[in-house]
């Protein structure tokens, strides 16, 4: 299904509901900044505001990008600009955009059921509840947890997975904590005709299954 659209820009797409019904990600109307937006076979891109409600009001927002949405697309999260800081936001068709409790930083992903959404703030990562509220904020030491980024959530919101640092990729549940999975910088030496590489192969976890048992 082609996504070109002749009334919009540069379009990219973030994340998909579970359903299929729904993409998010960013667009562009016209010559502004790129927009929070949702794609669907009926309506084509729309975009998601361009305000956001934040403990100070109601403001003005640019340059967002939407990540991740519910099951549905009924609830879509991602980050947007607010006076030069990214923040994090939920969107639903009731409340527009609404800034996440705690102020700058990334919303990447949410679970199915839109109970739970992850990302980022500072060096920590962070979760909320479909409402916005904060949940708990998950450190990442320094060291081979620095710089961790959240890429993947069950379908309950009970394990995360991604990636950073020189750990190579990471699971979290409340049993375990932060674990790592595989040093995939650590692994061995990439040899090259022009000398050595080193051992810098990156890698991480991109996504999990729904029941989190499974991570790739």
């Amino acid at each position: 299904i082609p996504l070109a659209d002749p009334s919009v820009l540069n379009p990219s797409v973030g994340g998909m509901s579970a359903d299929a019904s729904a993409l998010v990600g960013s667009v562009r109307f016209g010559n502004v900044p790129f927009q929070a937006a949702r794609w669907t076979q009926l309506d084509g891109w729309q975009g998601l505001g361009t305000t956001i409600s934040t403990p100070a009001g109601i403001v003005a927002t640019s340059s967002g990008h939407a990540t991740d949405a519910s099951r549905d697309g009924d609830l879509i999260v991602g980050s947007t600009y607010v006076n030069g800081q990214l923040r994090p936001f939920l969107w639903t068709a009731a409340t527009g955009m609404v800034e996440l409790e705690g102020g700058a930083g990334r919303a990447q992903r949410v679970s199915d059921d839109g109970l739970t959404i992850v990302g980022r703030r500072g060096d920590a990562i962070v979760r909320w509840d479909g409402g916005g509220h904060l949940i708990d904020t998950i450190p990442t030491p320094a060291g081979s947890f620095a710089n961790l980024t959240p890429s993947g959530i069950s379908a309950g919101g009970d394990h995360i997975v991604g990636g950073g640092g020189t750990v190579g990729g990471f699971v979290w549940n409340k049993l375990t904590g932060l674990v790592p999975v595989g040093d995939f910088n650590a692994c061995c030496p990439v040899n090259d005709p022009t000398g050595s590489l080193g051992f810098g192969l990156g890698g991480g976890l991109g996504s999990i299954s729904r029941s989190g048992h499974i991570g790739v």
